[in-house]
């Protein structure tokens, strides 16, 4: 009888080990899988001379515009009059009136 118990615990014991291969060998496929694709982040650009670093953004033809017409205002303030609804020909006529 201590024989058979023995047995059944190796039993046990190697069904565990493969359940554990099995699932920290699943856990690496996977990461392999996505591992090819981490690789397409790393990529380096050139920076040609007169390009800024970030990339370009939308910029709305009322706002090109406005900034050729308000050097004096960043982009940024630009739009927080335009938030604050404002347009380009009510900018000129305040401005005009100081």
């Amino acid at each position: 009888s201590t024989l058979l118990i023995v047995v059944i615990l190796l039993g046990v014991i190697a069904i565990l080990g493969i359940v554990v291969v099995v699932i920290s060998r699943r856990d690496n496929t996977s990461s392999d899988y996505f591992d090819e694709y981490d690789g397409e982040d790393d990529k380096a650009y050139a920076e040609l001379p007169g390009q800024s670093a970030a990339p370009a953004a939308y910029i709305s033809p009322e706002m090109v515009e406005a900034m050729q017409r308000f050097p004096q205002w960043s982009q940024e303030d630009i739009q927080g009059y335009f938030d604050q609804g404002w347009d380009i020909n009510s900018l000129q006529e305040w401005i005009d009136s100081q």
